[in-house]
């Protein structure tokens, strides 16, 4: 069942504090039992991906690792709009350097980073990191 969105209701979205209601999901989707942290990449005005919002600064960082590396699950969700799990924590990016490097170091063994779409539009992902 897809979520729905009444008309009366679409036209008080404007007065919605996105980046606060992207943090908040962030907050609770890393209160999830083996979750480590939760992040959101989004693609802006000029069809980049950033890192919007996450439970850590250093999800964040990973976020922003893979983006820059095009490596890794979040990047992969990202430019295909699948949702991908710990494909691509072994492989090196652009620089030779690895996700599973720079993960390991805030003790994160996998990750599941699922599409975020509208209107049928990949627009970016969520990510959620876990632990041993």
């Amino acid at each position: 069942m897809s979520p729905a969105v009444k008309v009366s209701d679409a036209t008080s979205w404007w007065r919605v504090d996105l980046a606060g209601v992207l943090s908040a999901v962030c907050h609770h989707c890393s209160d999830l039992a083996g979750i480590l942290a939760c992040s959101i990449v989004v693609r802006d005005r000029s069809e980049e991906f950033f890192s919007a919002a996450s439970s850590s600064e250093w999800a964040s960082a990973l976020d922003d690792f893979q983006l820059s590396e095009e490596v890794g699950p979040t990047w992969d969700c990202c430019t295909t709009g699948r949702a991908t799990q710990g494909d691509g924590l072994e492989h090196r990016g652009l620089t030779g350097s690895g996700l599973a490097e720079q993960a390991s170091i805030y003790g994160v063994v996998g990750c599941r980073a699922v599409p975020l779409s509208s209107q049928g539009e990949n627009r970016g992902a969520l990510t959620l990191y876990w632990g041993p």
